[in-house]
């Protein structure tokens, strides 16, 4: 009786473990500049809950980036880069489902050309008057607002992408857990506090503090997901971030060979003292 009790015990556990294996999901996406249709590289793409940034990754040169080992729930997704506009939406992953997602940034210049068109007027021969004066354009108000009100709805299911968009390309690869040789970065931890940029509106407020990040790094060393275990202040989670972003890394090797590994890092805000 009591080895049948512990050989059902351990069948739940076991069970349970599977289940708890299978709460996690998977997103691949697809960054394109609005109009063009070509996709966006380097971009910065946050997955946010209850106002923290919990997951963060970077696209590719053809736009494509994805995560993995996302738990079941409702993130908003930020994606971000210089000369776009801001996206933001919504999306709810459900358990041990994959998530594909098209995102259309709009550039500042395309934003730009909507709110002030450029209108041609022809003007009379040299030494000619004209019959009366040209009249000019009306100014142009507001905003392209609607394609910003889509992506903001609440909660939106993610968009199926055709499969010629090519986002395997874009896969964050399977990592190894225990390699022969774990992942570090080039330089040690010395190296990453070289690369901290302490943000002047953090140094400002006065805000100091540690961020522990576990860095997913592939076999050519480049940090291809980033999940924060320990946050602070959202000013220096998303510093700490980027930190991680400028650091070149040693990838880990297994039977001789290059593998992707995770490798926590720790990154510290500590302002001089006067």
């Amino acid at each position: 009786m009591k080895k049948q009790l512990v050989l059902g015990m351990m069948a739940i556990l076991l069970g349970s473990g599977l289940g708890f294996a299978q709460q996690t999901g998977k997103i691949s996406a697809k960054v394109t500049e609005s109009g063009s249709g070509l996709g966006v590289n380097q971009v910065s793409v946050h997955l946010i809950q209850d106002d923290v940034i919990r997951y963060s990754t970077r696209s590719n040169p053809a736009g494509n980036f994805s995560f993995v080992n996302i738990p079941a729930g409702s993130f908003k997704i930020q994606v971000r880069k210089d000369g776009y506009r801001e996206f933001k939406k919504t999306i709810v992953m459900n358990p041990g489902g994959t998530l594909k997602l098209r995102v259309d940034l709009i550039s500042e210049k395309e934003i730009r050309t909507a709110e002030s068109p450029v209108q041609t007027i022809a003007l009379p021969a040299p030494g000619r008057k004209p019959e009366k004066e040209p009249e000019m354009p009306p100014a142009v108000t507001g905003t392209t607002g609607e394609t910003e009100s889509v992506s903001q709805q609440d909660p939106v299911p993610g968009t199926e992408v055709p499969a010629e968009t090519g986002l395997e390309a874009g896969e964050t690869p399977d990592y190894m857990e225990f390699p022969d040789e774990p992942a570090q970065p080039e330089g040690g931890l010395a190296a990453i506090t070289r690369n901290v940029v302490y943000p002047p509106s953090a140094m400002h407020l006065g805000l100091e503090g540690k961020v522990v990040l576990s860095v997913m790094v592939d076999q050519e060393g480049t940090p291809a997901q980033i999940t924060v275990l320990s946050p602070a202040h959202e000013l220096l989670n998303e510093a700490a971030i980027e930190t991680v972003y400028r650091t070149r890394f040693t990838p880990a090797s297994h039977n001789g060979r290059r593998v992707a590994s995770k490798v926590s890092v720790p990154v510290q805000f500590k302002l001089k003292s006067k």
